[in-house]
């Protein structure tokens, strides 16, 4: 992993096998192998007692390649700088959240079938989004309540399920000039209380969409994983009830001495003291006057 904190620059970082992480505070990681020497955000310290947040960090003309989960990640700082980096990566390939304000994503290049390519918030307002190339995503740009932003000139192709997503209340969108194409239910798409009046976005071109309109039991299930959260919980349920009910009962350990259902006649304390082996009391006889 290499961590940029502060107002620092790095450039051609070659491949990255790990996520690029871009924080708020804190020390170059010394894997950087050309990061300049502006001085480091004062008041830093070990024990955490001062911390600032960093400002204008750039990452320019690198690649990330090999992640598991996400490419490069932006917390925390104001400012920082994304721009014609490379990017690989299988769940999300640039992320921006957490208190990261007024961050930059320009000219990047994105692939390998992400989850999200660009995932924005949330807590990651102004944030400016421009000229970003991304292929084969499932969704283009995933907006979640980062506050207002804006999009200008992407151009997002193949996406599987939407181009630009926008959830949340304070999902504020504006921009001119993307290029969506995939096929999948819509283009841009409101979900979670996001109000689409808010999206504001003009020009957008998505004459290379497909609609894809036909809802299937496990189309729906995968587009709402609480659905089908609640569903697995109610099959784990009915399994163990249908378990239980088909389970006989184990047999008595000692059946021919405890018999449940046979209730003990009632012989009185004759019978009780012949069973125990007692013989019957005899008169006592008496003299007669």
């Amino acid at each position: 992993m290499v961590t940029f904190t502060g107002p620092m620059r790095a450039r051609r970082l070659g491949a990255v096998p790990l996520a690029i992480l871009v924080g708020g505070c804190g020390a170059a990681s010394p894997h950087a192998p050309d990061v300049s020497r502006l001085p480091l955000v004062s008041g830093a310290s070990a024990s955490g007692g001062s911390v600032q947040p960093g400002t204008g960090t750039v990452l320019e003309d690198s690649a990330a390649t090999g992640n598991a989960r996400v490419g490069i990640l932006v917390e925390g700082g104001t400012g920082a700088i994304i721009k014609a980096d490379q990017v690989c990566a299988k769940i999300t390939a640039i992320a921006v959240r957490y208190g990261a304000s007024n961050a930059v994503l320009t000219g990047n290049q994105i692939r390998c079938n992400p989850r999200s390519a660009l995932s924005i918030g949330p807590s990651a307002p102004g944030a400016v989004i421009s000229g970003n190339s991304v292929s084969s995503p499932r969704i283009g740009i995933l907006i979640r309540s980062p506050g207002p932003l804006e999009l200008d000139n992407n151009w997002i192709s193949g996406a599987t399920v939407s181009g630009i997503t926008a959830r949340g209340l304070s999902s504020r969108v504006k921009g001119v000039g993307n290029v969506i194409s995939g096929t999948g239910f819509r283009p841009v798409d409101a979900a979670a209380d996001a109000d689409v009046r808010l999206l504001a976005l003009s020009d957008t071109d998505t004459s290379g969409w497909a609609h894809r309109v036909r809802v299937t039991f496990w189309s729906y299930l995968r587009f709402h994983p609480l659905a089908t959260m609640w569903l697995g919980i109610l099959v784990l349920v009915l399994a163990a009830a249908g378990w239980s009910f088909r389970r006989r009962l184990p047999p008595h350990p000692y059946p021919a001495r405890t018999r449940w259902s046979d209730p003990a006649p009632d012989v009185g304390r004759a019978g009780l003291d012949r069973d125990a082996g007692i013989a019957p009391e005899q008169p006592v006889p008496t003299v007669a006057d």
